[in-house]
């Protein structure tokens, strides 16, 4: 299994293209993997975005309240 770990402060915009380019690239390579998100204290709706795409993508979410 693949691990990667995406640190992300207000990526809103970019965190569900980067999920389904990983996604992509893993089914093509057809490895199990997972990611792990750390929301740096984001300012965004960078942690609501997260929340929901863990219902899409093996997705596992840590936050830091404060950057």
């Amino acid at each position: 299994m693949i691990t990667f770990f995406l640190p992300a402060y207000n990526e809103e915009i970019a965190l569900e293209r980067i999920l389904k380019k990983i996604a992509a690239t893993m089914k093509e390579v057809d490895e199990p993997y997972g990611v792990v998100l750390l929301d740096d204290g984001s300012s965004d709706q960078t942690l609501s975005v997260a929340e929901k795409l863990v219902h899409h993508y093996p997705l596992h979410i840590l936050k830091h309240p404060k950057n």
